[in-house]
């Protein structure tokens, strides 16, 4: 089946991935960009890092494809990923991200013990200076001027 859905990734020089998911995704798609994203992600060695994703264009993915974005999630902590900023604009993307975090993180957040506490979080927001905001909070300054981001992101 043909991929359905759209989205760019950009890697910034503070080891942050910028991200925007456009329209709605199948299984397909997911697996792509999980490829890719696993790809230029591999490049940031022996560092943290960190994701900014703005998914205000973007549908509810289905099913299949959510599984894939939570093993994507789960191999993205397990690879160094301290953080995450996700930008919505639907309350019903914040559902999704609850869906598709790692398993680790949804245990550690309903209090149930985990093998090892997780150096991760994930926050989501409604504009993406909040998002920019939570990441300075947690000392990652994005190279890329603001305006130019916040450009970027408007493409």
């Amino acid at each position: 089946m043909k991929a359905h859905g759209t989205w760019k990734i950009k890697k910034d020089d503070s080891n942050t991935l910028l991200i925007k998911v456009n329209g709605a995704w199948n299984k397909e798609a997911a697996v792509l960009f999980s490829n890719e994203f696993k790809q230029i992600a591999s490049t940031i060695t022996n560092e943290p890092w960190a994701i900014l994703i703005s998914v205000q264009n973007a549908e509810i993915p289905i099913p299949e494809a959510m599984d894939v974005l939570q093993q994507l999630n789960e191999w993205s902590i397990t690879n160094g990923c301290r953080c995450e900023a996700s930008i919505v604009s639907l309350f019903a993307h914040e559902e999704v991200f609850k869906r598709t975090r790692a398993k680790k993180v949804q245990q550690q957040q309903r209090g149930e013990q985990v093998n090892a506490q997780l150096d991760y979080e994930q926050r989501i927001f409604l504009s993406l200076s909040e998002g920019i905001d939570f990441l300075a909070e947690k000392g990652i300054k994005l190279a890329t001027p603001i305006s130019d981001v916040k450009t970027w992101f408007s493409k």
